[in-house]
């Protein structure tokens, strides 16, 4: 193995996992020198559902140690520790240190009884952190193994005790900003940790951040310590910590100092039962809950946005009225004066009236500047058109306005599209948005993806070409019959 060439080395690397080769690389040097301008560029440390977690960490631990020069060449990295604890389990384990084991020999590196995985595995990928010079793009999430339980969006319990042990191996001391030399150059960070920390939003050079957050935000987020860099944000949360905790109350002074923040995505993602609390006209919760408004607490940023994209997850009907309170559709979008492309669910102006009727409320305008508005309708509401003729009225004449992008179920596609295939079924609504030169295309999918179902311009053009041949054949028809008669 010494002595094969670097040619053949990459073939045989070529068939093997890239975690396996890592592992490979620790008995075989020639492999290091001949795979690591490509097989380290992106390792994933350790990947999920594996069961020999520890090992690998610690593994891929020692190689970075043991090469500088392959350290500086990683650019990106996933790690994935593991949200479990293993009483009485015999895990390597690492100094809590990181500022020490940088200064550790490898062969000092050694087992720690009685530790708990978590605690271990934090340690290890802090460790990593603080031995990547040159790291731009990192993954981090906390892989959680209870059933029906999504990543970032858990209930903790006895872990909320250990929470800050990965923010000390990130970042140092509590009170002082001293991030490891791992995240100085970092460009984009992916976190589906348990927490949300203020102080993560400013990295120097961050452009990118998705973060996935719940509980435990309502402790941290409110923390306004600078300005951030960041320029693209997604944020993630359950539906079940909008109704343990709340959601928007300690987002008020999260986005003071995002002074480059141009494209924001939030997340919706749905875990309650449909049969939960409603938001009635007559609920007094619901007056004092319109203070409680996303687009006022996006105060900060809203006249420097340039899209934002308001999604819901699996949704069911019920979920939109209890929601709407917190999106108030119909305020505020004066402020958003650089907006171009917006993305709202329909059910987001649905409200639930007395005797469970639907109520309809529709912005009375739009931001002055934008360019595409998109509506995502995951629900059977057979409202939709008056909702669609209302929102014509108020963006017709829209100066900038060039599309409106519609997506739609499979499942609802009969609903309101009655006669499929003909462009009569939506009457003004067409002929005002075609009059003001607006684009009009319906998608149908899924989460997984939407193709286009209908262009209404392609549709229309269809329709003036086929009228267009059937009077040209008129024509030829008739012309024919004067020569036969001369």
């Amino acid at each position: 193995m010494r002595n094969l060439p670097r040619p053949i080395l990459l073939i045989i690397a070529s068939y093997l996992s890239q975690n396996d080769l890592c592992s490979f690389a620790l008995v075989a040097r020639n492999f290091v020198q001949a795979g690591q301008d490509t097989l380290y560029q992106h390792p994933i440390v350790p990947p999920p559902h594996k069961t020999d977690r520890e090992d690998q960490t610690f593994n891929f631990l020692r190689t970075i140690l043991d090469n500088a020069a392959l350290a500086a060449k990683v650019r990106s990295i996933e790690l994935y520790p593991q949200q479990e604890a293993v009483e009485q389990q015999q895990v390597r384990h690492v100094t809590i240190d990181p500022a020490a084991l940088s200064r550790t020999a490898p062969h000092r590196l050694g087992k720690l009884k009685n530790s708990s995985s978590l605690v271990s595995e934090y340690a290890l990928t802090g460790a990593i952190l603080w031995n990547l010079p040159n790291l731009e793009d990192l993954r981090y999430e906390v892989y959680c193994p209870i059933d029906g339980l999504m990543p970032g969006l858990t209930k903790f319990g006895w872990f909320e005790a250990r929470a800050q042990w990965p923010l000390e191996l990130m970042f140092g001391a509590k009170k002082k900003i001293n991030f490891v030399p791992g995240l100085k150059r970092l460009k984009r960070l992916r976190l589906t940790a348990p927490h949300i920390e203020r102080r993560w939003c400013e990295l120097p050079m961050l452009e990118y951040l998705y973060v996935g957050f719940d509980s435990d935000m309502e402790q941290r987020s409110h923390q306004s310590v600078g300005k951030s860099p960041i320029r693209t944000m997604e944020m993630e949360c359950s539906t079940w910590a909008l109704q343990e905790y709340g959601f928007y109350g300690p987002m008020k002074d999260f986005f003071k100092g995002f002074d480059h923040l141009t494209h924001l995505t939030l997340r919706i993602i749905n875990q309650t039962d449909p049969s939960h609390r409603i938001i009635n006209d007559d609920d007094t919760d619901a007056e004092d809950n319109q203070t409680d408004n996303l687009l006022t607490y996006l105060e900060h940023v809203s006249s420097k946005l340039k899209t934002l994209r308001i999604l819901v997850h699996a949704d069911p009907r019920g979920f939109h009225a209890y929601f709407v309170t917190w999106v108030e559709p119909a305020s505020n979008w004066a402020s958003f004066t650089e907006l171009r492309h917006l993305q709202i669910p329909y059910g987001l102006f649905l409200i639930e009236s007395v005797e469970n009727r639907t109520k309809l409320r529709v912005p009375e305008s739009f931001p002055p500047k934008l360019e595409r508005l998109e509506l995502t309708c995951a629900t059977i509401e057979t409202r939709f058109s008056e909702f669609l003729y209302a929102v014509v009225d108020r963006i017709a004449g829209h100066a900038q306005l060039k599309e409106i992008h519609i997506y739609v179920s499979e499942a609802w596609r009969h609903e309101f599209f009655k006669k499929p295939g003909t462009v009569t079924d939506w009457g003004d609504a067409w002929e005002k948005l075609e009059a003001a030169g607006v684009s009009l295309v319906i998608f149908e999918g899924d989460r997984e993806g939407f193709t286009p179902l209908y262009d209404f311009s392609t549709v229309r053009r269809r329709a003036e070409s086929s009228s267009s041949s059937d009077t040209t054949d008129s024509s030829s028809s008739s012309s024919s019959s004067s020569d036969t008669t001369d």
